[in-house]
């Protein structure tokens, strides 16, 4: 067990820069060829632009255009992702037979980057940055270690907090569902691809557990109003499992199970922090609303049409 992150190491200087330049290539790489596959051949987007750049910035979706879009993740985050997958890397090394420690190190970058990325694509093909264009920017983005948003999406503050939290909401449920069927573009490691179902299931688990802490710390300890306390995402991620394990005809309880079991690993186990059934509870009551919430909002309106050809 590792002692609990900080926002002040996830900030510090990576340890290897040449490793990190190489993965942020792999990275830019992957999701063009992801974009141009299956995101615009899916949807109807012009264009869609992902970038990894030196700016201090965290992760910006943006409108460029008419029905054009980028995503740009900064050194600022992939550093973090960095130094996240750098500390966890000696627990996961341990069960990824044959994989050295810069092959572990690029593994959990891997995932973590690739399930932050499908979240901003959510973002776009959901129709979200069209909801918020409504009122007034052309930018989102996704952490903030203030206490308020940018905009407000209701005149009413509360319920501008849960319409930023069902759009997040909306974009967790993707990303992990996504995530699972399509890492094959850029994971690099023979070891993963030799896993069933129920242990991919189970690294998922982990993994969607190291992202969605890694963003509350980078928040810097702040409720940052948009996005739910990491452990209520989580909770919200395992109806998105069931749903994705009953389209793939998979053992759905025992998929289930597997993405429980890799998230008390990775919180409880290797990132020390205390782990309570309370949110859990939580976030099945915070599922309760969450459609009414998204149709009082107005989601559907902006959502991007899917491109059946």
């Amino acid at each position: 067990m590792i002692s609990p992150i900080t926002f002040d190491y996830l900030m510090g200087p990576p340890s290897d820069l040449v490793l990190l330049d190489e993965l942020e290539c792999h990275l830019a790489k992957s999701a063009e060829k992801f974009i141009d596959e299956v995101v615009k051949k899916g949807f109807s987007i012009e264009s869609l632009d992902f970038e990894c750049s030196y700016s201090p910035i965290l992760a910006r979706a943006k409108i460029t255009g008419k029905s054009t879009y980028k995503i740009t993740f900064g050194r600022t985050l992939t550093g973090a992702i960095f130094n996240l997958a750098t500390l966890i890397a000696p627990f996961l090394q341990k069960d990824m037979t044959g994989s050295s420690e810069s092959e572990t190190i690029g593994y959990a970058f891997n995932y973590i980057s690739w399930l932050i990325l499908l979240h901003e694509v959510a973002h776009i093909t959901h129709g979200h940055l069209e909801y918020i264009q409504r009122n007034g920017t052309n930018d989102y983005y996704e952490v903030s270690d203030q206490r308020t948003p940018l905009i407000h999406l209701h005149t009413n503050q509360e319920e501008s907090k849960r319409f930023w939290r069902a759009l997040e909401s909306e974009a967790d449920a993707y990303a992990i569902n996504a995530s699972v069927v399509t890492f094959r573009y850029i994971n690099t490691n023979a070891w993963w691809n030799q896993l069933k179902p129920q242990a991919i299931m189970h690294h998922h688990g982990a993994m969607a557990s190291a992202a969605f802490h890694l963003m509350y710390v980078l928040a810097n300890g702040h409720d940052d109003f948009r996005h739910p306390p990491a452990n209520i995402r989580l909770g919200i991620s395992l109806a998105s499992i069931e749903t994705l394990s009953k389209k793939m005809k998979w053992a759905v309880t025992a998929m289930v199970e597997e993405a429980v079991k890799g998230h008390y690993l990775m919180a409880s186990d290797i990132l020390g922090l205390h782990v309570s059934i309370t949110p859990k509870l939580e976030a099945a009551c915070y599922m309760l609303t969450l459609d009414d919430v998204i149709n009082r909002a107005g989601f559907a309106q902006f959502r991007i049409p899917i491109n059946l050809n």
